[in-house]
């Protein structure tokens, strides 16, 4: 696996289920353009070689940081399954319209037959992106949980494992 495009965060060996979190990209490159994408893309399915059940934990500063472009992966690696973190999806300069985003999608993704789990929290401004924290984060955006706890569960299937940002 390119160190440089993802790590992987957690693994089930019995299952051979791994969870890898792609890297943002270096400096100065944009992870959406063709030899960024083509990369990333190449490290995951170099990664994904053995295991029966890998698993994406997408965000808005990976290649696949927006739900086409995450749907267009998933569709091409039929093996491959995804946590479903819309907080992370977001940017700071989506934050005026965050719950129009949320909910799209909450619609697109949260329904997704290969989400494997959602994480629901609040959501913390860190330089150039949004990172999830528990709902008591007093420099959260404590509007987030509550806006995202009723798309969840207007949206998402009941099967989907629960991930909350611990405190």
């Amino acid at each position: 696996m390119d160190d440089r495009t993802t790590r992987p965060v957690a693994a089930d060996p019995e299952a051979e289920r791994h969870i890898f979190y792609p890297l943002p990209p270096a400096e100065g490159e944009l992870s959406w353009l063709p030899g960024a994408r083509a990369r990333f893309e190449a490290a995951c399915d170099s990664a994904a070689v053995d295991l029966q059940e890998p698993v994406l934990w997408p965000h808005s500063a990976c290649a696949v940081g927006d739900a086409p472009s995450l749907v267009t992966f998933l569709r091409a690696r039929p093996r491959w399954r995804f946590i479903f973190d819309p907080i992370s999806l977001l940017t700071p300069a989506m934050l005026d319209n965050a719950e129009e985003h949320l909910s799209r999608w909450c619609e697109v993704l949260g329904t997704h037959p290969r989400a494997a789990a959602v994480v629901i929290g609040s959501g913390l401004v860190v330089g150039d992106r949004v990172i999830p924290c528990s709902d008591g984060e007093p420099r959260g955006m404590n509007y987030l949980g509550s806006a995202l706890l009723s798309l969840i569960a207007r949206c998402c299937h009941d099967s989907l494992s629960v991930i909350t940002p611990h405190a």
